[in-house]
């Protein structure tokens, strides 16, 4: 086929058959055909076609279009044609402006960009915005481009664009009169969705060159399209009008017919033509509550297909979306992970970023991230959660949780050093660095646990031992190397000291082997080409600017990467995307998700003139109309329809609506509640999930009328063996006893690692501060000494306001230490701690006492001596008391429980009687065991204390109470579901007595002496 032709079809089976044919006729065996395709994907699937109609697939060179006119362009021996490509102008910019901002034109651009050649991040983005701007000029706008050549146009855009010119290739729009040399070799062009001005100055030249033949698929068949399917199709009548004009009218194919039901109207009426309505479902509309819907829907409905059409395979299947990535994470656990492989629906997500399938370049970002960050205890720790570095350093998953907790407990903050810090706008300090933590952990390791003083200034760490050091072995490790690259990253440096660092930083931070060799070797690449591209511009590249380049190379996406590579392909829905298949399917168009609605600003302002911009969503409705047509047998379009919230309506896009309106009311929205187990859905389609079927037939199932909790109580529990600390849970938390008789578990909420050193101290830290302080003024350190090992433990701020809090907690605690030098000056003498062993109405009770001393017993803590420290001093009281061996007192040295918190004695006298106090407790804690007993600790201590002997309660000892019950409620958050929002001790009579009964001998035998 010598002379150019240009044929047209409304569906690719016609143009395929007629491209076969035209392959297999006899040509220059010497000259191999060249297939150009818009893009990989159309050009994997075009193989995969004419391989099924030739036989055979081989010998024809398949190009993308813009590498082929790129090729085609720089035959001219005049450096390479894609020289004009964004991504190589970028840096032919870089390499021009330094020795022109020095002109008048560039005087705008001087206090932008600064003087010098150091590339930084604010001058590699202008140059990114320049290139995409030039890039998109000699495209659309070949003769603006050959005028700014010829000296034409002021100002600094088009001196820059003759200066980058000249010291390089020309641009394509100067070298189109070239392009009639002879080619032998046949070209194909599958022509792209768009045709760009300068694609069309080259073809008639390229026809000249050698055979040249146009297929283009166009959904509107040479007629007259209906409304709205003739706007929709006007990007398609322009690529129409512009293959014309270049190589002459089309011949037109003779098309399939269209399918049947609403799609087929659809399809008619892109051809201009009126096809009868039948009661086919081939064009569906779903209305989904939120994403995950979406997919639960289109689950059951392509699983429902198959079923019924044994043909139909998952490669029949395609699947689009304006956004892949927003539903990849719901698509491939409920489509391609499922254990029944029945349910099973292979899955590939194409046109993925290097980041999303890459591993390794995605921990190399991360790296070069870090470079230039605070290095907080988050981020590093977030580094090591990648698989990639765990493997290197030998770390499991599971020691994850060991190493945040080492870190937060070591005191790791942000920064590697005081050094670090200092680099960052901030107080050298040493402390709640990285150095800082590393330290304490390692000279824990080396010292006894017991040590607990300082050693070279270092404060030791003592939560590391046994077989874990090996674990901090290799947490050093990991922070050595990350710490020594990252310096080595801060930059500015030229590109290959760039390329070489970022390597040696992957290479000693991830694991390399067989499995992921490939990932290595692709990142390798990109560095490379990163490197030859960068050395255009003379003269050192910020990190920053690296790092935004690394980026946008590891999220581009590059069109038709893994198409069609196995089952159905989930790809971005653009114009020329949208492969044949029997089912299409569109998902997540609603109104705030189509293309077309997003906001596109035109930076015409800044850059100057350039090509006309298309009109807002043109190309996107031409990806609609090409599904639409592309479409076999079914078009399936799912988007946000319901609100998740309350089940009010979500609009579509507009052009959705048009088309239900256009296809008739068999295209009407299909509504889906929020719940794939609504029972009205299940009535209406057969679901997939056994799960779900499981729960609307529960829906469905007789109701018995719901209760806040059961309160019928549960079997007599007799534990056999009890330890004191589980029988006084009786007084201080009965609930506790309750759900470990459930086996129920109340988990601590995970906060993550702290970024920053600590300003302000909450209650609970500054009680931390106060006991670390007491312990050493009990140990008689010197006062100096305990106040270093305290900033060294890194609880507290730093400079000035972590003086004024040591003050504070230490005249605090300097009172508090005379009470309790006091009270241990009279217990004498001391013995060793006591393992009590009793027994007590058939139950065992068993726990180890300290503190016993010639009176009886001794102890003492730094804080407030609440209801629960006097409860589990009362049981450990009267177990003494019925041992009998020791003196009867006891004796707790704490803060009162008062708004001044002064120190105070807090001494049980003899008790004459014992094991009916004691069985009174057990007999409690039997029946906390069976029901939960609303008697929160410090709530049922202020009732009793307030109406001992037969007092009324007064108004505000109920107001206490309330108080009292709320706090318990916040920090029991499940006793709220259980017993409610208002404390029942004040409204039940069976419960005063009861609290009377366990509380008041309690109260009877205390005694508080303020000191």
């Amino acid at each position: 086929m010598s002379a150019p032709a240009h044929f047209a079809c409304a569906h690719p089976d016609a143009l395929l058959d007629a491209l076969a044919d035209a392959l297999r006729a006899p040509g220059d065996p010497w000259a191999a055909p060249v297939l150009v395709v818009p893009h990989a994907g159309v050009g994997r699937w075009l193989s995969m076609a004419l391989a099924e109609r030739l036989g055979v697939f081989a010998g024809i060179d398949v190009q993308p279009v813009d590498a082929w006119l790129a090729a085609r362009l720089a035959r001219d021996g005049r450096g390479p044609g894609d020289g004009w490509r964004a991504p190589h102008l970028i840096w032919r910019i870089l390499a021009a402006l330094p020795d022109r901002l020095g002109g008048s034109e560039f005087e705008a651009l001087r206090g932008l960009l600064g003087p010098g050649r150091r590339v930084d991040a604010r001058r590699w983005a202008f140059a990114a915005r320049v290139a995409a701007r030039f890039e998109a000029l000699d495209a659309h706008d070949p003769e603006q481009a050959r005028a700014w050549l010829a000296g034409d146009g002021v100002g600094w855009q088009p001196a820059l664009w003759r200066a980058v010119a000249a010291a390089g290739a020309p641009p394509g729009a100067a070298r189109v009169a070239g392009l009639d040399r002879p080619t032998p070799a046949p070209v194909h062009l599958w022509c792209p969705p768009r045709v760009s001005a300068l694609l069309a100055e080259a073809l008639p030249r390229l026809a000249v060159a050698g055979p040249l033949t146009a297929w283009r698929l166009d959904p509107r068949h040479g007629g007259a399209p209906a409304a709205p399917w003739a706007a929709w199709s006007a990007p398609h009548a322009a690529v129409a009008e512009a293959l014309t004009a270049a190589l002459g009218p089309a011949s037109t194919l003779a098309a399939t017919s269209p399918a049947g039901g609403a799609l087929g109207a659809a399809q008619a009426a892109l051809r201009g033509q009126v096809l009868a309505p039948e009661p086919r479902p081939s064009l569906q509309i779903h209305a989904c509550a939120g994403a995950l819907r979406q997919v639960e829907v289109l689950r059951d409905g392509l699983l429902a297909l198959l079923a019924a059409d044994p043909t139909l395979e998952p490669h029949h299947i395609g699947l689009y979306a304006p956004d892949p990535d927003r539903l990849a994470p719901f698509l491939e656990p409920l489509l391609s992970a499922p254990e029944e492989a029945q349910t099973r629906l292979p899955l590939n997500v194409a046109d993925r970023p290097m980041r999303a399938d890459n591993p390794v370049a995605a921990a190399a970002a991360e790296v070069l991230a870090l470079a230039g960050s605070r290095l907080s205890a988050p981020e590093v720790l977030g580094l090591l959660q990648r698989p990639v570095v765990q493997a290197r350093f030998g770390i499991e998953e599971a020691d994850l949780s060991v190493v945040e907790g080492w870190v937060v407990e070591a005191g790791v903050r942000w920064g590697i050093d005081a050094e670090h810090r200092a680099g960052h706008g901030q107080p050298p300090a040493h402390a709640h660095t990285w150095r800082f933590g590393l330290d304490r952990l390692l000279l824990g390791c080396a010292l006894p646990d017991d040590a607990g003083n300082l050693w070279g200034g270092v404060l030791p760490f003592d939560g590391v031992e046994g077989r874990s050091t090996a674990l901090l072995g290799r947490l050093v490790d990991f922070c050595e190397t990350l710490f020594r690259h990252v310096r080595a990253l801060a930059g500015p440096l030229d590109a290959q000291t760039w390329r070489r660092r970022l390597l040696e930083a992957v290479a000693d931070l991830c694991e390399h082997t067989a499995d992921n060799d490939d990932a290595h070797r692709a990142l390798r690449g990109a560095l490379q080409d990163l490197e030859s591209a960068a050395a255009q511009a003379a003269g050192p590249m910020e990190r920053e600017a690296l790092a935004a380049l690394l980026r946008d190379r590891l999220d581009a996406r590059v069109p038709g990467r893994r198409h069609l590579s196995k089952g159905m392909t989930l790809s971005a829905l653009a114009p020329g995307r949208v492969l044949p298949a029997r089912v299409v399917v569109l998902l997540d168009l609603g109104a705030d998700r189509w293309p077309s609605a997003r906001l596109r600003l035109d930076d015409a302002p800044l850059m100057g003139p350039g090509p006309a911009p298309e009109p807002s969503g043109q190309m996107d409705r031409a990806a609609l109309v090409e599904a639409v047509a592309l479409a076999r047998d079914a078009l399936w379009v799912l988007y946000d329809g319901v609100d998740p919230r309350d089940g009010s309506p979500r609009p579509a896009a507009p052009e959705i609506d048009l088309l239900a309106q256009a296809c008739g009311p068999t295209a009407a929205p299909v509504i889906h509640p929020l719940h794939p187990f609504n029972p009205a859905v299940r009535a209406a389609a057969a679901t997939y999930d056994p799960l779900e079927v499981a729960a609307a037939r529960a829906l469905l199932a007789p109701t018995v009328p719901s209760v806040a909790f059961d309160a019928r109580p549960l079997p007599d529990a007799e534990p056999g063996d009890l330890s004191l600390g589980d029988l006084a849970r009786a007084l201080s938390d009965p609930l506790a006893v309750f759900l470990q008789r459930l086996q129920v578990h109340r988990p601590d909420p995970m906060a993550p690692p702290p970024d920053r050193e600590p300003l302000l101290l909450d209650g609970l830290a500054r009680w931390a501060v106060g006991e670390d302080l007491f312990e050493r003024r009990l140990a008689l350190q010197a006062q100096p000494v305990a106040a270093q090992a305290v900033q060294a433990a890194g609880r507290l701020p730093h400079g000035v306001v972590g003086q004024v809090v040591l003050g504070e907690v230490g005249d605090e605690v300097a009172a508090l230490a005379l009470a309790v030098e006091e009270a241990q000056a009279a217990a004498r003498p001391a013995f060793p701690p006591m393992d009590l062993d009793l027994t007590l109405d058939g139950v065992r009770l068993a726990g180890r006492v300290d503190g016993l001393c010639g009176p009886g017993r001794l102890r003492h803590q730094s804080g407030k001596v609440r209801a629960k420290h006097l409860a589990e001093l009362w049981v450990e009281h009267l177990a003494l008391s019925l041992h009998g061996e020791f003196g009867g007192m006891s004796l707790l040295v704490g803060r009162k429980e008062d708004r001044l918190g002064r120190p105070a004695w807090h001494s049980f006298r003899p008790v004459a009687e014992p094991a009916p106090l004691l069985t009174a407790v057990l007999d409690a804690w039997r029946q906390a065991a069976r029901t939960p007993v609303p008697l929160l600790a410090d709530p049922t201590l202020a009732w009793v204390r307030a109406t001992a002997g037969g007092r009324r309660a007064t108004d505000r000892t109920r107001a206490n109470v309330e108080r009292q019950w709320g706090w318990g409620l916040d920090r029991q958050p499940l006793a709220a579901r259980l017993y409610g929002s208002s404390c029942p001790l004040l409204t039940d009579p069976e419960l005063q007595t009861l609290a009377h009964g366990l509380w008041g001998p309690l109260l009877h035998h205390l005694t508080v002496t303020p000191k």
